[in-house]
């Protein structure tokens, strides 16, 4: 992607323009609970494999070491590399989009929109599409019974591709600007409700695809008006709302990732100190070596407390 202008791009003054806002802020990507075991797991297999090729237990112990140490060695070393991909994900800087000023969305309007992508990045696509959909609800019939529900439908009126890059490679301190030209059509449909029903909305959809994973979507919420109706702004009056009830929905989300680790940590816990209590209690087993449940219930212990003690550091940082 080099930082040079399309065949369609205008040129126009560098402070000219008015940035547009995301219909949602993108998250971060943070690493899970589970992913934080990859390490322990990692070790925990390559002891297990060392202390059947160096002690040299018997026969089918020495053979279930080797396997239990090989499965956890593997099932660690993927989750360190899907941890790696996930941090480096999440270093990815949204791309920015603003729309030049004095001009206006109307049917038949050619507006330079400007596109900002900060380093670093390394993409395997890039694609900005605008898109007019009419969304609006149908009635259907409920099996069996004599009422209707009602379902929701999106029907896309007009697309078009703005951009499509591939191998968008750019450094910590590299900087692209590109201006290209957003052209709304003659017979374009202004935004809000609409004949036969339902309403028409406009948006932004920037596409990038990092080559790991499904690609990410962040969507600019357009308003397109008449050309005799009064000055409207480029963007809908009620993203405040969106982006306040994305917020909601994000605390709802980190709440339940603190339950759910919590839970893990304490389960992790709670094994280890009943493995400790077996073998200090002097419980029998009936077969197997009696100071692998003391090794296990180290291991565990050390890792219920490791995981709650993550947890309120974390929840100090915050």
């Amino acid at each position: 992607m080099e930082p040079t202008s399309s065949p369609s791009s205008t040129t126009v003054a560098a402070d000219a323009f008015t940035p547009l806002k995301p219909r949602q802020l993108r998250r971060p990507r943070r690493p899970g609970c589970l992913t934080a075991l990859g390490g322990p797991l990692l070790g925990l297999g390559v002891w297990l494999i060392a202390v059947a090729t160096v002690v040299r237990p018997e026969p089918e112990t020495a053979r279930m070491l080797v396997i239990a140490g090989g499965v956890l060695a593997v099932l660690g070393l993927s989750v360190l590399i899907r941890r790696m991909r996930t941090t480096f994900g999440a270093t990815l800087r949204p791309l920015e989009l603003a729309l030049a000023e004095g001009y206006r969305l109307t049917p038949g309007a050619n507006v330079p929109l400007r596109l900002s992508q900060q380093g670093p990045a390394r993409l395997a696509r890039l694609k900005i599409a605008v898109v007019c959909e009419r969304r609006y609800a149908r009635q259907v019939p409920a099996p069996g019974v004599t009422s209707v529900s009602s379902v929701d439908e999106v029907e896309t009126v007009w697309t078009q591709d703005l951009l499509d890059e591939a191998d968008v490679s750019l450094g910590s301190r590299d900087h692209v600007v590109r201006v290209v030209t957003l052209a709304v059509p003659p017979l374009a449909k202004p935004s809000g409700p609409t004949l036969p029903g339902g309403i028409i909305a406009w948006y932004l959809d920037v596409s990038t695809e990092t080559g790991r994973g499904a690609p990410m979507h962040d969507q600019f919420d357009l308003a397109v008006a008449l050309s005799d109706a009064p000055t409207s702004a480029a963007q809908p009056d009620d993203q405040g709302a969106d982006r306040a009830a994305a917020g909601g929905s994000a605390l709802l989300t980190d709440l339940g990732e603190g339950v759910g680790c919590a839970l893990i940590s304490l389960t992790f816990l709670l094994v280890g100190l009943l493995l400790l209590y077996f073998y200090f209690g002097g419980a029998v087993t009936m077969r197997g070596n009696p100071v692998m449940g003391l090794i296990a219930g180290i291991v565990f212990s050390a890792l219920g407390l490791l995981g709650i003690y993550g947890l309120v550091s974390m929840r100090r940082r915050r």
